[in-house]
């Protein structure tokens, strides 16, 4: 755990969510705002990011597997043991859809709770999901917060500093295999949008 809270777990790192080299990052950096780090935690290295080259800033498309269903409780798979869950109690989510442009219902996740082989979030709403199913974080547009055009290359950590922004790099291009299984989740709608962005990764099922 302390190599992931020092930010080593990346696409070289003691943990590397990839095996390769000649990694291409888009230029300068950006900024993430601190709200969406879950407290005392990070955002896992491998998550997609929206990045306005204008702003520098970049949102993390928080996604995830549903498990189980039982009422407004949603399990939502952990990929290993070195990927937590991304959410934060407050934000809303709603079910992906066949794109990353249309509005639908969101749910406000009211409550988290960890365990070794999921998390369970409560939902303030039932969003009508079955196992197999990825819910999304949306936006207040009821729509998921944009689509991605690279991804975080380290794990995104937290740090109590007051500062209300985490800079981090953003990787458009890798030559080599990225490991599905050690990164969040990563629909083929997510994996095509992209490559439709202008970015070239290759991914593995390789643990």
């Amino acid at each position: 755990m302390d190599e992931i809270k020092n930010g080593k777990r990346s696409i070289g790192g003691s943990r590397p969510i990839a095996n390769g080299h000649n990694w291409v990052m888009k230029q300068a950096g950006f900024n993430v705002p601190i709200s969406y780090i879950p407290n005392g935690s990070y955002l896992p290295a491998g998550i997609p990011l929206v990045c306005d080259e204008k702003a520098r800033e970049a949102l993390p498309l928080k996604i995830a597997e549903v498990v189980s269903v039982s009422g407004t409780k949603v399990s939502i798979a952990l990929q290993t043991p070195f990927v937590t869950a991304p959410f934060v109690v407050g934000e809303s989510v709603m079910k992906l859809g066949d794109d990353l442009t249309t509005a639908g219902t969101t749910a406000d996740i009211s409550a988290i709770e960890n365990t070794d082989s999921a998390t369970e979030i409560t939902l303030s709403a039932d969003l009508s999901l079955s196992e197999g199913d990825y819910i999304v974080l949306a936006n207040s547009d009821k729509k998921p917060v944009g689509t991605p055009n690279a991804i975080a290359p380290f794990d995104i950590v937290k740090e109590d500093n007051g500062s209300t922004y985490k800079f981090t790099a953003a990787a458009v291009s890798f030559d080599g295999d990225i490991f599905l299984r050690r990164i969040p989740a990563m629909p083929e709608l997510v994996k095509t949008a992209l490559l439709n962005s202008g970015c070239k990764f290759h991914w593995s099922e390789s643990l």
